[in-house]
């Protein structure tokens, strides 16, 4: 029977495929290149060959849980996974999840990668503010994301400092609601007076209450 042509047909039939087919490196790459996903079904042997995994988790990053162990702790699978999905993140090895360059590249192309990455990364400012600013903006307004947000990840010490977590509120005003409950009271009333000077300064409406996040105006992005 020609495997071949049927992965290239469809993808998902390898998932039925004889053994000796899931165990054929043509028939899986075909069936990779067409979906990533698809090396689950492959047989462990070649979900170690990193011609294969590479493939794989270039059309598809979170693929990279299929891969072997060796080869979620090899840093150039890792990076092409996390290019692609930035939440692949969390199939990479806890080595990589603490690797600059890998939780970096994860967190620029979606914000929340920041849940996988080491406690390291979650304390570090600069990474948390990287990753409320990315989301914030790949999100867009604010009544269209029920999502978990970046900082909900970042380490209790950032959440209870005023300072950072301001800087944050300006990159996305919904990190308000995951400061520290004993600095929350104060910010809010940071964030009224704020947006009242910025309404006296451009002559735009303030609103004297708030009845919900989505009235908020669209925070200016501060340097990271």
């Amino acid at each position: 029977e020609d495997w071949i042509a049927r992965v290239q047909s469809d993808p998902s039939v390898l998932k039925c495929a004889p053994e000796y087919a899931r165990s054929d490196p043509v028939v899986v790459m075909e069936a990779v290149k067409h979906s990533g996903s698809t090396l689950g079904y492959a047989v462990p042997e070649l979900r170690g060959d990193k011609e294969l995994v590479s493939m794989a988790v270039s059309k598809d990053g979170k693929s990279l849980q299929y891969a072997s162990a060796e080869l979620r702790d090899d840093k150039e699978v890792a990076l092409k996974a996390v290019l692609q999905h930035g939440r692949a993140l969390e199939f990479a090895s806890e080595r990589l999840r603490g690797d600059f360059e890998i939780v970096h590249c994860a967190c620029t192309n979606e914000g929340n990668s920041l849940e996988f990455a080491t406690p390291e990364w979650q304390r570090d400012e600069k990474m948390v503010l990287l990753a409320v600013q990315r989301l914030y903006q790949q999100t867009g307004d604010l009544r269209k994301s029920q999502r978990n947000l970046p900082i909900q990840f970042a380490a209790e010490e950032l959440r209870s400092n005023s300072d950072f977590m301001w800087q944050a509120i300006q990159l996305d005003p919904r990190c308000i609601n995951h400061a520290s409950e004993d600095i929350r009271g104060l910010l809010k009333e940071k964030m009224k007076k704020h947006l009242k000077f910025e309404a006296t300064q451009t002559g735009a409406e303030y609103f004297t209450r708030f009845h919900g996040q989505d009235q908020w105006p669209r925070a200016t992005a501060v340097a990271v």
